[in-house]
């Protein structure tokens, strides 16, 4: 089962907002009742699917894992290098609108998205 690290002030938003807090979630979750009339967010529609599909496994060493995942946001949070490059008015006007739909500034937005081209994980939609 996956370790889940409490948080009270989501605890408490989901409350508000939800009408359920982490308690009566979990209690739902262990005694078969169907979560999915509360209205969960597409986030947490993801999570309670894949719990259901058992997908979550304990790690092996917690202490290891959660160094090594924090080595990895450090790296990917680091940022010590300036470029400037030129674009295409229309495309940083693009790119401006984006980021303000994604809630971020426009230079995080293109820092995303090179770094997951460099790692592999921005892949090329098919055309429809």
């Amino acid at each position: 089962m996956k370790s889940i690290r409490w948080d009270e002030r989501k605890n408490a938003w989901l409350k508000q907002h939800r009408g359920v807090g982490f308690e009566q979630g979990n209690q739902e979750i262990f005694t078969g009742s169907d979560m999915k009339k509360q209205n969960l967010d597409s986030e947490e529609n993801a999570l309670l699917a894949s719990y259901e599909r058992d997908e979550w496994r304990p790690v092996k060493d917690r202490k290891t894992e959660t160094a090594k995942l924090q080595g990895y946001a450090r790296n990917t949070l680091h940022k010590n290098k300036r470029i400037n490059i030129r674009l295409a008015e229309s495309d940083l006007v693009g790119i401006q609108a984006r980021a303000v739909e994604e809630g971020m500034p426009y230079q995080t937005l293109i820092s995303s998205v090179l770094h997951k081209y460099l790692s592999g994980r921005l892949t090329e939609r098919q055309a429809v």
